[in-house]
């Protein structure tokens, strides 16, 4: 079964990067590198938005609910508070930032209460293993995004960046209702233990979840805090070529990043983690191997490609993915590790070495850019990526084997 689930996460994985590959590069061509730039900052700054506001409900409801603690209702609760939270966060980051109320805010605000719902309902499914549900609301973004920009902007030539966030809007809608009507709908008698409402169990989760929160965001800082730092320093030309170069480098983990989801819905469940646990261990240095030629390949490939698709515009990518590749080689493995961790209680873990590679990553970002520009800040990355990285792999191996 969880070969199964790796094999289908896999696909529908590969699926995306091909989709979103296409769209990205129909985006940058109708919008230009500083078109491609403005989208990579909000998107950025969504991102770490999101990270925080869902205050790691998902992941906590997820552990609970094999055990009969949480009820729908309580539930509800949970997600009317976490967008809340959420609305406030938006507020907050949009006045840290300096940044004006416009057409921008209103369709990231509009966009969070459909995506803070499909993480947390989508927990359901995390919980009973239920891979194909997860992947078919992947499956179902990754389509939906894809044949809106092919349509609006390759077939009726619209150039409007506003449009591109709209496409996503409509595409955590669709999302939404999918969850509503695949994953709530058929489990909801199943997970109504009783109709009482027990703050005790609210706070429970809470709390648990803030566990899976703190990491998430510091995880989502270090990934996206340089698109942030950047327009600061650089052009918005800068920024698009810059996240055409990052883009490329985060691909190398996002198809091994597919057993991530995997491992943790299995490990929430698993009686004998420690024997799961070295499972994982050994075959993470196995891929780790495998990929090696894989990214010498990877690179030759893209010094090329890059040109030829994005166009001389985005001649600069390349060497922005070749900086930020060792770095991101290395996420592969704490993206798989931690996943075991995370699933066996023990998300927190991770946020230890991983907030001191955002304060290396944040400082060296201050201290490069200037000096370096774009590429100063692929090296920032890169080096908060490594050092989190290792020290996190002594700190899984140590609870791994040294535990009894």
């Amino acid at each position: 079964m969880v070969k199964k689930d790796i094999l289908s996460s896999t696909l529908v994985n590969l699926v995306g990067l091909v989709l979103g590959f296409i769209q990205g590069v129909i985006v940058a061509n109708y919008l230009g590198a500083e078109g491609k730039g403005v989208i990579a900052f909000y998107l950025s700054l969504y991102g770490i938005i999101f990270s925080i506001s869902n205050l790691g409900i998902k992941q906590s409801a997820a552990f609970f609910l094999p055990k009969g603690l949480v009820n729908f209702i309580e539930l509800k609760i949970l997600y009317g508070t976490a967008l809340i939270f959420g609305i406030f966060i938006l507020f907050v980051s949009f006045l840290i930032q300096k940044l004006f109320l416009d057409s921008f805010f209103f369709i990231l605000l509009m966009t969070l209460p459909f995506s803070i719902y499909t993480s947390i309902f989508s927990s359901i499914a995390l919980s009973k293993r239920d891979i194909t549900s997860i992947n078919l609301i992947r499956l179902l973004t990754s389509i939906s995004v894809f044949i809106l920009v092919f349509f609006c902007f390759y077939v009726y030539d619209f150039k409007s960046i506003e449009l591109f966030f709209v496409i996503h809007l409509v595409s955590h809608i669709l999302n939404s209702l999918f969850v509503y009507f695949r994953i709530v709908l058929p489990n909801i008698n199943n997970i109504i233990y009783n109709n009482k409402v027990s703050k005790d169990k609210i706070l429970r989760v809470f709390k648990k979840g803030i566990t899976y929160c703190i990491p998430l965001f510091i995880y989502s800082i270090n990934y996206k805090i340089d698109l942030l730092i950047l327009p600061h320093y650089v052009s918005n030309s800068e920024v698009g070529v810059y996240s055409i170069g990052v883009g490329f480098a985060e691909m190398i983990w996002q198809i091994p990043s597919v057993l991530s989801l995997v491992i943790f819905s299995y490990a929430v469940s698993e009686n004998d983690s420690h024997s799961f646990s070295k499972k994982i261990w050994s075959n993470t240095k196995k891929l780790m191997l495998i990929l090696i030629p894989i990214i010498l390949v990877y690179l030759i490939v893209l010094h090329f490609f890059i040109p030829f698709a994005y166009g001389e515009e985005f001649i600069m990518s390349s060497k922005i993915s070749n900086i930020l590749i060792l770095g991101t080689y290395f996420v592969v493995c704490f993206n798989i590790l931690n996943a075991d961790l995370a699933g066996r209680g023990f998300p927190i873990k991770g946020v230890y070495v991983f907030a001191i590679g955002a304060i290396i990553n944040i400082l060296l970002n201050f201290i490069l850019i200037p000096y370096f520009g774009i590429e100063g800040s692929a090296l920032s990355s890169t080096i908060s990526y490594i050092i989190s990285t290792i020290l996190f792999i002594h700190i899984y191996y140590k609870i791994t084997f040294k535990i009894k």
